[in-house]
């Protein structure tokens, strides 16, 4: 089991409701648009640049195809997670600073077929 650990800013206790305000949706906003497994999620580095993550299941992993395990610090702190917030992960490179700027719908790999990227 590796010993990295990842931290998610869980300091602000805002409700459902301000959480789907602040991404620009009413009702309906809170209840889609979060990160899960076979969501593609694009985020914002601290530096400035973007990129794209599809969360799989572990033996789905290609990371050179930006296709990142939920098992994996960046792909657990993601999940559950949606547009605009901002994460703090601890990963083996070091601790990485992302904003969430778009949740696909998940999309499901049909049989032996990777998921597609979209969001690219």
């Amino acid at each position: 089991m590796s010993s990295v650990a990842h931290r998610i800013d869980t300091s602000s206790t805002e409700s459902q409701a301000e959480r789907a305000h602040r991404r620009g949706g009413g009702f309906e906003g809170a209840l889609s648009h979060d990160a899960e497994v076979f969501s593609t999620v694009r985020v914002r580095e601290e530096a400035g640049g973007i990129e794209a993550y599809t969360l799989v299941l572990p033996a789905e992993t290609d990371a050179t195809h930006g296709l990142i395990s939920t098992e994996s610090p960046v792909g657990r702190a993601l999940l559950g997670r949606g547009r605009g917030d901002e994460i703090e992960v601890q990963t083996p490179g070091g601790v990485r600073r992302l904003t969430v700027v778009e949740v696909s719908a998940p999309v499901p790999p049909i049989h032996g077929v990777s998921p597609r990227r979209s969001l690219r």
